[in-house]
């Protein structure tokens, strides 16, 4: 009798934090989707306090450190848009548009050659449009 309520006690924790999870993942989702439609609107501001939110509960989600890097280049905060660029590099690896941000970012900041190396970088890495 207590080993079945024991059971069942586990059990009920066991779903009630899948669902915990799985409810976080959808808020997760929801201000990224948000943060894209501001990014997508010319509301730079706007969309790095909204990618932050996302950052602030997973670094790695798809490409939200990525995009808050590109909207602060576009906000000029250049050093910010490198660190971003650099962060997800580091977390994720690199590709053609974290290399092409950490371009644009290093060429805000004036240092030009590592400027051009990271958008040889980028060319390498993004997909061929021919």
């Amino acid at each position: 009798m207590i080993r079945k309520s024991i059971f069942i006690s586990v059990f009920s924790l066991l779903c009630l934090g899948a669902g915990i999870a799985q409810t976080l993942e959808e808020e997760i989702g929801f201000i990224y989707v948000k943060a894209e439609y501001l990014f997508e609107t010319s509301r730079y501001d706007e969309a790095v306090t909204q990618y932050n939110l996302v950052i602030r509960q997973d670094p790695k989600y798809k490409d939200a450190l990525i995009k808050r890097g590109m909207a602060k280049n576009a906000l000029g905060a250049y050093k910010g848009g490198k660190q971003d660029a650099l962060q997800s590099i580091e977390l994720k690896g690199i590709t053609g548009l974290a290399a092409a941000t950490l371009a644009k970012a290093e060429l805000g900041l004036n240092q030009s050659e590592a400027a051009l190396n990271s958008l040889s970088a980028a060319i390498g890495l993004l997909p061929s449009r021919c």
